[in-house]
């Protein structure tokens, strides 16, 4: 089985615009749109492969274009691959350091929300409630990786070809670095819909 991380399209707080973190669940913009699009050719998603989903606006919507022309794709959302502030402030300084607030384009939807707008998609209900009320944003470092771990290692008894995990640059990064990979910065950033595999998957 292929586990790929793939970052969204640009969305609406990527571009140059005042204030632009603190949009509330920002959509895909056009680009963003015709990037994942590209994607979904370079791809080809079939019934075979199962997507993992941030509870995110633009991260749903990549998934629902990304499954545009498969059958019986299923697509599930976890708060354990929501946005995630890379590199992480706050456990060796002040938590309420600015550098450390949480963003408003970063919050994540609710499950009601979930629910109520994007019905196709199936939440995993398994995690606490803690982390899809708070989310791993700001989740202490030991504590991250030791859900994550658990995470990937449920996941890696599935039976599907490929699993797909669309995310956010931060996130992807974050669990590189959970899996050995050293001396990372945001300049390790996938960037607009970059992809990495995981190695060994």
């Amino acid at each position: 089985m292929r586990l790929l991380f793939i970052r969204h399209g640009q969305g609406e707080h990527n571009l140059p615009v005042p204030d632009r973190l603190n949009i509330l669940h920002p959509r895909l913009t056009e680009l963003g749109v015709a990037q994942i699009r590209e994607l979904q050719r370079r791809l080809n998603v079939t019934s075979r492969d199962l997507i993992f989903v941030s509870p995110t606006v633009r991260t749903i919507e990549a998934a629902q274009i990304l499954v545009t022309d498969a059958t019986d794709t299923a697509i599930l959302t976890s708060p354990l691959i929501g946005p995630r502030m890379y590199p992480q402030f706050g456990e060796e300084t002040d938590p309420l350091h600015p550098n450390w607030a949480p963003l408003r384009c970063d919050q994540t939807l609710t499950r009601q929300e979930i629910e109520q707008a994007y019905p196709s998609v199936c939440i995993v209900s398994r995690e606490p409630a803690d982390c899809w009320d708070e989310g791993i944003n700001q989740m202490p470092t030991k504590d991250f990786y030791a859900r994550a771990r658990a995470f990937l290692a449920s996941i890696k008894v599935l039976d599907f070809n490929r699993i797909l995990f669309l995310t956010h640059d931060g996130t992807i990064t974050s669990y590189r670095e959970m899996l050995g990979e050293e001396r990372l910065s945001r300049a390790d950033f996938l960037g607009e819909a970059g992809i990495y595999e995981m190695p060994n998957s």
